[in-house]
């Protein structure tokens, strides 16, 4: 990850202005990480528990939910172009995405939605970049089947498990083992109708 520059930011939490010069980089898969200079400088903690963040300013301490309720619904992947499969054809397709730049997202097809068309997609960790991806479409029916731009394809899961499996245990620690992560995502303005 390459710094292109810093800047003084503000960050407001109710009633509580707190200060952090950040580094700006060009790829970033959240908004914004918070790190370990700013927890300390705010008294921050973090409860799991109550999902909340709390911080401590002159006037005493306040909480704040982590994640809004929009932000544990899974997003939506959908078709960029309209697109006519052919009998037996597997297809790279352009797909839109709500969120900007990643180099990799899990991405699970919605199956029953896809079983009434008969089509075919993988899950897959694909690349996201300026609200794209593409993915593969395969077409096992013996028919031609046309699926129109903003077709939903596939939903991005926000929180996602991370699993390492090593032949040799001894070389992942228990923090590596298992971790849970949770990625913040923006939600994209969507006017058009979905076929």
């Amino acid at each position: 990850m390459k710094i292109i520059g810093l800047v003084d930011l503000n960050i407001k939490i109710n009633h509580i202005t707190t200060t952090i010069t950040a580094a700006v980089v060009k790829e970033l898969i959240a908004s914004m990480i918070l790190g370990n200079d700013w927890f300390r400088k705010y008294h921050a903690i973090i409860d799991m528990n109550k999902n909340l963040l709390g911080i401590e300013g002159v006037k005493g301490r306040t909480f704040v939910n982590i994640l809004e309720e929009n932000e544990q619904k899974p997003f939506d992947v959908k078709l960029s172009t309209t697109i006519n499969l052919q009998p037996r054809q597997e297809l790279i397709v352009n797909a839109s995405v709500p969120i900007s730049s990643s180099d990799t997202v899990l991405f699970h097809p919605l199956l029953q939605h896809l079983h009434q068309r008969s089509l075919l997609l993988p899950h897959a960790l694909l690349k996201v970049d300026n609200y794209q991806t593409q993915l593969t479409v395969y077409n096992p029916t013996n028919r031609t089947c046309t699926l129109s731009r903003n077709f939903k394809l596939m939903v991005l899961s926000p929180t996602i498990q991370c699993f390492a499996i090593s032949s040799q245990p001894h070389l992942l620690s228990p923090s590596c083992a298992q971790q849970s992560t949770s990625i913040p995502l923006e939600r994209t303005s969507d006017n058009e109708t979905l076929a």
